[in-house]
């Protein structure tokens, strides 16, 4: 028959081997997020390129792109290192999307060539930017889903909200580069910049409920020193008066959103370390358990068999914990019990802690799966699908999930939902 001491053991050794692979996981997290931020600043150095015909802003360009190349570089090595040891530890899925990503990526130096030759227009250099960057922001969003540690995962969460939010201030960043840069707005622009306003509060919103006190405590601290005042003067510019003397601030936009993306970069550097902490304090904290646990079962070979097996039954029969010396007698020693006491609870809270993040990310599932059913069976963009869901959602009193949950279920009737 097999050793219950011995898969008690296996499975505290294999407790720390995932942990092992989850902080190798969140250091992919950190090498997307550096490649993602580099990107967002080469699409909006080359829009401006773009939108002045080659005749300002191509240093600025230039650099750009050797900033995104350097962190290509290092996240390429990462995974190039990662397939060597075989430590990523991976689900099909997480796979699959780093293949999307590094095949999203091929496409950049064929587009840079298209750019050096001013083929583009500012609007089709910015789609084809748009795929790559949220191929990388689908990656984060799976080595979350995937986390089996409730500290990490919140964190990852707020890591994902953080950068998704960042991701609307780059567009908006960019999308009102192209506008002031040419001139030209129109009020889908003027919607489309309305949307990703909102969406960046959202995205901000859920990171503030995620990422921690200390966290927290920085990102507010760091508000306080970011152009707010003067990024809200120019989106009213933008937003609400016509574009006469639209070029001359176009360079004001442009340096005033960057910082505040820099900002916003350096919350996900600290989120990122903070993620790394954490993954190496709960690495040290099993190794710690599995030496008591081994304690324990060298201390629990000794003993009769029948209380070997209340042993057992308490672990498996009891995760509330309620253990006393009744169930063993006096033979079993307190310190004995109490280690009992404590595995049984931690499983008990991991199971609720990771149930209230994993509701966060269905909820997100949903959502994007709704968007998606409604732009390809109505012909709708990204914005104006959540703005459909969002808008349903207010009406009926509900949450935008539930909407969403809602839609996914009548999809063989979707095309009266429009209406």
């Amino acid at each position: 028959m097999p050793s219950t001491h011995a898969y008690l053991i296996a499975a505290r050794q294999h407790e720390i081997l995932e942990l092992e692979y989850l902080a190798q996981n969140c250091e992919l997290v950190r090498t997307a997020s550096d490649l993602i931020h580099a990107l967002q600043a080469e699409r909006g150095a080359s829009i401006l390129y773009l939108a002045s015909h080659g005749a300002r802003f191509g240093q600025d360009w230039q650099l750009a792109c050797q900033s995104t190349d350097e962190a290509q570089v290092c996240f390429s090595a990462l995974l190039d290192a990662q397939a060597t040891t075989q430590i990523l530890m991976g689900s099909s899925r997480l796979y699959g999307r780093i293949a999307l990503a590094l095949d999203a990526l091929e496409a950049l130096v064929p587009h840079r060539l298209q750019v050096k030759a001013l083929v583009p227009t500012p609007l089709e250099n910015l789609q084809c930017y748009i795929p790559i960057v949220h191929a990388l922001i689908a990656l984060v969003f799976e080595a979350a889903d995937m986390t089996v540690d409730p500290a990490v995962s919140r964190l990852l969460l707020a890591l994902f909200n953080l950068i998704e939010g960042k991701e609307a201030a780059g567009l908006e960043r960019a999308n009102g580069s192209r506008v002031l840069a040419t001139a030209m707005a129109r009020q889908s622009d003027q919607q489309l910049l309305t949307h990703l306003i909102e969406q960046q509060e959202q995205s901000l919103a859920r990171f503030e409920h995620f990422c921690g006190d200390d966290i927290l405590a920085q990102w507010r601290a760091l508000q306080a020193t970011l152009p707010i005042a003067e990024l809200e003067r120019l989106r009213r510019k933008l937003l609400t008066q016509p574009m006469t003397q639209a070029a001359d601030i176009a360079t004001d936009w442009f340096a005033v959103t960057t910082t505040r993306l820099d900002g916003l970069h350096l919350v996900e550097i600290h989120l990122a370390e903070q993620l790394k902490q954490a993954c190496t304090q709960r690495i040290e904290q099993t190794r710690t358990r599995l030496a008591d646990q081994a304690q324990l079962l060298s201390i629990s070979q000794d003993l009769p068999q029948g209380l070997k097996q209340g042993l057992v039954d308490v672990v498996t029969e009891n995760p509330s914990g309620a253990i006393n010396e009744k169930h063993f007698g006096s033979r079993l020693n307190r310190t004995v019990l109490d280690f009992l006491q404590e595995q049984s609870k931690n499983l008990q809270t991991v199971s609720d802690e990771l149930a209230a993040v994993r509701a966060a990310l269905e909820d997100r599932k949903l959502i994007d799966r709704a968007k998606g059913l409604l732009m390809s069976q109505q012909g709708l963009s990204e914005e104006a699908a959540y703005s459909l869901l969002r808008q349903k959602a207010m009406n009926q009193n509900v949450r935008v999930s539930d909407v969403a949950q809602a839609l996914l279920g009548m999809a063989d009737l979707f095309p009266s939902l429009h209406n």
